[in-house]
């Protein structure tokens, strides 16, 4: 980036462009295009400004709030245009806040809840944003005042979770209702937490992870209870968490430059490359192309580097197997199934298997299939497969009245997405054995 930079927001735009702004009180913005790997400065906001919020608003624009200035909490709010580059204030908060949380609603309206009004000194007021009239509206109170995180449900609620409370840290959370703007307390969490990460999982829970410990624990909206999970390899508090596109989540930094990803399959994490610059109170952005973007942060000062991390590919390892019936009938077919197994670790989105049958026998019939009889080959699609699932297709074969003899055919892994890493089980062999022209046995 131009200049060093914590505590500022990163936004993605709708067209695919990230929004740096803030942080360190600068008013400074800048854009990274992925597409080039460059940075590009972009309008200034109106306001030096670091620990406030950026929201993408569903016009494209994105609306800034409140922060700390230096010396005091900022109520200000202004509005950024990708089309123009340019910012423009907006209607300021009702009450001035930094360290607070912004969420954007199914309505279109965003909620600000809780934060700081002065170091150490939390507020329990929330308010709406309304993007068609640009005005504030007061709403329900949370029962707790906090600077924790929140989280939009699938229902359409909002989770705040932990949080410094003033005297501090606190296990409890509470669920904001948009439709009557009303706070009901949940389960608690089991450790009381502040500096941590809220991450809404692809299967609807919440994973809460760190502050100043490796715990973690999974939130369920539907019994509203806390359940503890595999913790992390690292302690960690201001960090970031990012849901990849397969569901994992990537937690980076946190004081360290370690990075680990939490599998909500398995409950377990693992740890994955380190960042190239120790960081915390940075910030991570997954990108259209599934990478993810660390900019900024505190390492022993404040830095203006970034980098890219690039997820595994994904992997399934695909296991060819292959089994040969006779009829017992006097003039012989034999049957040949083909099975393909995931053994993981990620699902299996396609593949084809290929049976290459012997001579003697002929007229295949592989319902599905595409038979080649010039090369004596049977191609099979295989569907998307889970890890531990398996498929299988059959392919029927007569023999032929000169066939005598051993009788090998192979079935073989062909085509296969994604990577498959271990080729060593991607062959199968079944032999049978033709004692009389007429008589097959396998």
């Amino acid at each position: 980036m131009s200049i060093v930079r914590a505590g500022h927001t990163a936004t993605l735009l709708s067209g695919g462009k990230v929004l740096v702004a803030g942080g360190a009180v600068s008013s400074s913005a800048e854009l990274y295009d992925p597409a080039t790997g460059a940075w590009s400065a972009t309008g200034s906001m109106g306001n030096g400004r670091e620990e406030h919020t950026a929201t993408l608003l569903p016009n494209g624009k994105v609306l800034v709030t409140g922060g700390w200035t230096g010396r005091a909490a900022m109520a200000s709010a202004e509005v950024y245009d990708p089309a123009t580059g340019t910012w423009t204030p907006t209607s300021s908060m009702l009450t001035a806040r930094f360290f607070h949380s912004a969420t954007l609603l199914p309505s279109g309206k965003v909620l600000i809840t809780g934060g700081d009004v002065s170091f150490g000194s939390p507020t329990a007021l929330a308010e709406l944003y309304d993007p068609a009239t640009g005005t504030w509206t007061a709403t329900g109170s949370m029962s707790t005042a906090r600077d924790g995180t929140a989280t939009l449900l699938p229902g359409g609620k909002v989770l705040v979770a932990g949080g410094y409370t003033g005297s501090g840290y606190t296990v409890s959370a509470e669920l904001y209702d948009p439709a009557t703007g009303v706070w009901t307390t949940t389960g608690s969490m089991g450790t009381a937490r502040g500096q941590h990460t809220a991450t809404l999982l692809s299967g609807g829970k919440v994973l809460v992870a760190g502050h100043f410990t490796a715990s973690a624990e999974l939130y369920d909206p539907a019994t509203g209870t806390w359940t503890a999970t595999g913790s992390m390899n690292d302690s960690r508090q201001n960090h970031t968490a990012t849901l990849l596109p397969d569901g994992n989540v990537l937690v980076a930094g946190g004081a360290s430059a370690s990075a680990e990803l939490y599998d909500p399959a398995t409950g377990a994490w693992t740890a994955t490359g380190s960042m190239n610059t120790a960081r915390a109170e940075h910030t991570a952005t997954l990108l259209p192309d599934g990478n993810v973007l660390a900019a900024g942060g505190i390492a022993n000062s404040f830095t203006a580097s970034a980098e890219l991390y690039e997820p595994p590919a994904p992997q399934a390892d695909l296991e060819v197997g292959l089994t040969a019936q006779d009829s017992g009938l006097v003039i012989s077919t034999v049957t040949y199934t083909m099975t393909a197994t995931n053994h993981g670790p990620d699902p299996l989105q396609s593949a084809t298997l290929t049976l290459t049958y012997p001579q003697g026998l002929t007229s295949p019939s592989a319902p599905g299939c595409t038979v080649s009889p010039g090369t004596r080959t049977v191609t099979c699609p295989i569907p998307a497969l889970a890890p531990s699932a398996s498929a299988s297709r059959q392919i029927t074969t007569q023999a032929s009245l000169l066939t005598i003899g051993s009788l090998t055919a192979t079935a073989t892994r062909t085509t296969s997405t994604p990577t498959d890493p271990n080729p060593a089980n991607d062959t199968a062999t079944a032999t049978c054995q033709a004692f009389t022209t007429l008589l097959v046995n396998c």
